[in-house]
């Protein structure tokens, strides 16, 4: 169901360019993923961004959304055309819009790690319903704090990226922090393929025996 994969809604209708109506829902309330509207009679855009935000999607226009904080997790968006003349129900499929990149580690997180931060380029936080690919050149971090079980267990983490419509590459930098945020160690990924729907994995050693090297490079 919709709501075992998204927790938020937004819902944006259109009039040209000009936008007559912004319905938001969350995933708790009832009839999450239903929605009527009264129109008047004319031709619209419509707008349906589904996603695991901490807040509301921002829908400027089709060709213009945002995330709060630039922020991008799992979403599913649907932009459709329609006319309205009389009652009209309408069905909507949702599709998946991001590239996911997950970092397996196959080492238990040493001690003195606190934070482990993902910075990456070449992908976007802003997305565009229209083309249904990302539309601007974006630098986006995600940090994580590292858990207890991090340090007793291999584990892995899991970011996003609206793909460009000409598919390129991230460039991916993975560092771990200590309390401080100084950096522990860190591997740079000059080249990492990303595409709409996919899932692009690292599975690996992260960290050295020593760490007389703070810094590694892998394609």
């Amino acid at each position: 169901s919709l709501s075992s994969l998204c927790s938020r809604i937004t819902i944006a209708i259109f009039k040209g360019d000009d936008k007559v109506k912004t319905i938001n829902q969350q995933s708790d309330t009832e009839g999450f993923g239903s929605f009527s509207v009264e129109l008047e009679p004319a031709e619209y855009r419509l707008v349906v961004i589904a996603h695991n935000g901490t807040a509301n999607a921002t829908i400027s226009l089709p060709e213009k959304i945002t995330f709060p904080s630039n922020e991008c997790t799992d979403t599913f968006y649907n932009y459709s055309v329609f006319s309205v003349e009389e009652d009209t129900e309408i069905s909507l499929s949702l599709k998946r819009c991001v590239a996911a990149v997950k970092i397996s580690l196959l080492d238990n997180i040493p001690e003195d790690v606190a934070k482990m931060k993902f910075y990456y380029t070449g992908g976007s936080s802003t997305f565009d319903a229209v083309s249904g690919h990302g539309c601007v050149n974006s630098r986006q971090t995600e940090v994580f704090d590292v858990t207890e079980s991090m340090h007793a267990a291999p584990s892995y983490f899991q970011v996003y990226t609206f793909p460009h419509e000409v598919s390129g590459n991230l460039k991916f930098t993975i560092s771990a922090l200590d309390g401080s945020d100084n950096v522990v160690q860190e591997k740079v990924f000059s080249s990492l393929p990303v595409s709409s729907n996919k899932v692009s994995v690292w599975e690996g050693i992260f960290f050295p025996s020593t760490y007389d090297l703070h810094s590694t490079s892998a394609n």
